[in-house]
């Protein structure tokens, strides 16, 4: 069954979405192309990987674009995917409002089934606000199905959003660890062998919450405690 995924998000993008969406395009090539976005070092990326990538001129950071741009422009590049290629399914990389309305036209023209990949973050604020809950909520129910990245994301769409467990499924983001099979380790200076540590891998954007960590080590270290934090990451912050 050919595949096509639609995401705003993807490499050379940073983020743990783009990454975990690309690695399941490389389970699912040949079967699988790619509608997204331009973005700067794409040409060099997309010439390396085995799927089909195709890149609208859309400016990934400019908000009007993503929400005004995206829904035609995917809409007009799905179409010959679907009647030349025999696309029977199109995926969505998380629930955005774009790709929401983009799989429920697809789905009602060509009669393709649908399913969006689900990560939390996506979702909640939909279920937290009754607006985007009027709007977005009954284009999430017209789904085919759904894959969560989390036991916690499936229970919220079956608790919270009232989906059926059987149209879900559950997909963790996974370790390629060839990738971290270093011959050399690296040493943490004046680190006692005895000190605890907390370590966070991720993203460095204000709302994973390092800083709450941090403020949580300076009460630790005021009890006495003798643990350190180390952070993994780049971004932002």
């Amino acid at each position: 069954m050919k595949a096509l995924l639609l995401t705003t998000d993807f490499p050379p993008l940073g983020g743990g979405i783009a990454d975990f969406l690309h690695h399941i395009c490389e389970q699912l090539e040949p079967d699988v192309a790619v509608l997204t976005q331009k973005a700067n070092g794409d040409e060099a990326f997309d010439a390396r990987q085995p799927y089909q990538i195709i890149r609208l001129p859309v400016d990934p950071l400019s908000l009007w674009q993503r929400n005004l741009l995206l829904v035609p422009q995917w809409i007009r590049q799905a179409a010959p995917l679907i009647q030349r290629q025999g696309v029977q399914t199109i995926i969505g990389g998380f629930a955005s409002p774009a790709i929401l309305l983009t799989l429920a036209y697809l789905r009602r023209r060509y009669a393709v089934t649908s399913q969006i990949i689900v990560h939390g973050g996506d979702i909640l604020p939909i279920r937290l606000s009754p607006v985007r809950m009027a709007i977005e909520g009954p284009l999430l129910k017209r789904m085919t199905g759904f894959v969560a990245n989390s036991q916690f994301t499936q229970n919220v769409l079956t608790e919270q959003f009232g989906f059926s467990a059987e149209h879900t499924v559950v997909l963790h983001p996974g370790v390629e660890y060839a990738r971290f099979q270093k011959q050399n380790t690296v040493s943490i200076h004046n680190w006692p062998d005895s000190r605890k540590r907390i370590l966070t891998v991720g993203r460095l954007v204000d709302y994973k919450g390092f800083d709450r960590v941090i403020e949580a080590m300076a009460q630790l270290v005021g009890q006495g405690i003798d643990v350190g934090y180390i952070i993994v990451g780049k971004g932002n912050d």
